[in-house]
Parts: structure tokens; C-alpha cells; sequence
């Protein structure tokens, strides 16, 4: 990956808005962006998709450089904003990013081996975990993992992003005392 030294100064001018240490800052993260959609996105055809993916996560970046709380972490948080972009895309395409695809049945083996009870009793333990969650609280939960934000979910379940955090609190702890009964 590219090396991103930037001094905390420039950094902090870029925060409040100075032109010169955000443009800095972009012109550093565009190889950084472009070598990491290109190695994530070695099954696209189209190569134009990387540019776009980078031209967008740039963007997103200068857009939300004002909430960068610590300088130190610009690397962590332009990262994921490029996680963030690239899950948009495939969100947009009506796909699952890579790691999300679901196995097809026909792919499943006959039997389990006997060494994975344990890790299907866990999958049943789960899935009870789950079913004992209301259906919106299950709903929430699914929209995040599935790499929506908070806003996002919000709007799609018509309702305040404080109020869906606090579902996905609420569900997270339900399913951790269901699974430590």
C-alpha cells in the first residue's frame, strides 16, 4: 500500500476546511483508494469501475473529513470510508460484497463431519437466538450487518437514527442473553 505521512497539521487544516491541505490529503489517498479497489475488485470486467469506486470514495472522504476526531487515525478512517464505498456499490447492484455470498444449497455437503456437532449445535443456538428476537428487531439487525447505516436504516424503517441504534443495542444484548442461557 502507498505511504500516507502526512503531518498532523496538514491533517487539522484539513478538517477546518483549508482547500490546499484537503487536496493534499486526496492526491496522498488516491493510490492508496486505487490499489485497494483493484486488489478487492479483481472479478470486475470493467476496469472503470475502480476509477469510479475511487473518484466516489474521495469524495465521500472530503465530505466527512470534518468528523475525523483524531488526526492519527486518518489512515483507519479513509479505509473506511473506501469499505463503506464499496459495499455502497455492490448495495446499488443488487448484489452481496464478495464475503456475503451465501453458499449454494447445491454446495452443501450431504452430512456434516461428526468433529462439527459443536459448530452446528452454535448455528441452532443462534438461529434460536434469533427467532426469539421480535421481527423489526430482526430486520435491524440484518440491515446492519448487511453494511447499512444507521441514517439508512432509519429512513427505511421510517424512524430517528437515535431509535435504531437503540434497537440494535437492545437486539445484540437479547441475542447475548439468549445464547448465555
Amino acid at each position: 500500500m502507498a505511504d500516507l505521512r502526512l503531518a498532523s497539521e496538514v491533517i487539522e487544516r484539513a478538517r477546518t476546511g483549508d482547500a490546499a491541505a484537503v487536496n493534499l490529503i486526496l492526491e496522498h489517498l488516491w493510490p492508496v483508494y486505487k490499489e485497494f479497489f483493484e486488489r478487492k475488485s479483481n472479478s470486475f470486467t470493467d476496469r472503470s469501475i475502480v476509477h469510479d469506486l475511487v473518484h466516489n470514495a474521495l469524495l465521500r472522504l472530503r465530505k466527512s473529513l470534518k468528523g475525523l476526531r483524531k488526526t492519527e487515525s486518518l489512515m483507519a478512517y479513509a479505509m473506511k470510508n473506501a469499505n463503506y464505498e464499496l459495499h455502497d456499490m455492490y448495495r446499488r447492484r443488487g448484489q452481496y460484497a464478495p464475503k456475503e455470498v451465501p453458499l449454494a444449497p447445491e454446495k452443501m455437503p450431504e452430512q456434516a463431519p461428526s468433529s462439527s456437532s459443536s459448530a452446528a449445535d452454535e448455528r441452532l443456538d443462534v438461529d434460536s437466538a434469533l427467532n426469539s428476537l421480535t421481527p423489526r428487531a430482526r430486520r435491524v439487525l440484518e440491515l446492519k450487518v448487511h453494511g447499512y447505516r444507521y441514517r439508512e436504516i432509519a429512513e427505511l424503517l421510517d424512524t430517528t437514527e437515535a431509535a435504531v441504534k437503540m434497537q440494535v443495542k437492545r437486539a445484540f444484548n437479547a441475542m447475548r442473553k439468549a445464547l448465555s442461557d
